[in-house]
């Protein structure tokens, strides 16, 4: 039967509180009515602080999708190595010692996908099998759990499952849905590993 040795998260520097956020986005979602009435959204989306890959005005500044996802290619690699590090360590697990990682995104494009470089950069086993998760959401790390399980033999008694999401790199100013207005209220960056 297998089990959960450990869990590594990991979250970039830049935190930034719900007051701030909200007085950030404010004039962005003015095209949808009443901005007091909309910015209570913030107040009421039972989040005090999250964590996003830049500055809050980098959102603000970098609008080309091509230089986004570069961008977000490196902060994707450097936090989820670091959850990495941290489940490997607490597991006490050397990471030639892994025989399969899954990786769990919504929020990037990579090719090759993001585990490769953890691969590369945290010394697994090049001969490590590699399963990318796209597109799941919000259920990709309970159906990487799901396969892992899974993929758990004598063969291969280690499983790694890495899932971090940089909602903050799909904001699109131009974008002045409902949608996108709640998602600025709820959804921070981040990764974890078990």
């Amino acid at each position: 039967m297998s089990r959960i040795l450990s869990v590594g998260t990991a979250v970039p520097p830049n935190r930034v509180s719900q007051e701030q956020a909200k007085a950030a986005f404010r004039p962005t979602f003015a095209p949808l009515g009443d901005a007091d009435q909309l910015a209570a959204i913030y107040d009421h989306a039972g989040v005090h602080t999250r964590y996003l890959a830049f500055p809050i005005d980098y959102y603000f500044t970098t609008t080309d999708f091509r230089q986004r996802n570069r961008d977000a290619l490196e902060v994707a690699v450097e936090i989820s190595c670091a959850a990495v590090a941290r489940a490997l360590d607490k597991a006490a697990v050397a990471p030639d010692r892994i025989g399969h990682i899954l990786f769990a995104c919504t929020t990037g494009l990579a090719t090759p996908s993001v585990d490769a470089y953890i691969i590369n950069r945290m010394g697994l086993s090049l001969q490590a099998g590699r399963t990318p998760l796209f597109g799941l959401g919000c259920s990709g790390g309970v159906a990487g759990l799901t396969l892992a399980a899974r993929l758990v033999s004598e063969r291969s008694p280690y499983v790694l499952l890495v899932a971090t999401e940089l909602c903050s790199m799909t904001l699109q100013l131009s974008d002045v849905s409902k949608r996108n207005l709640i998602g600025t209220a709820l959804f921070g960056d981040g990764a974890g590993a078990v």
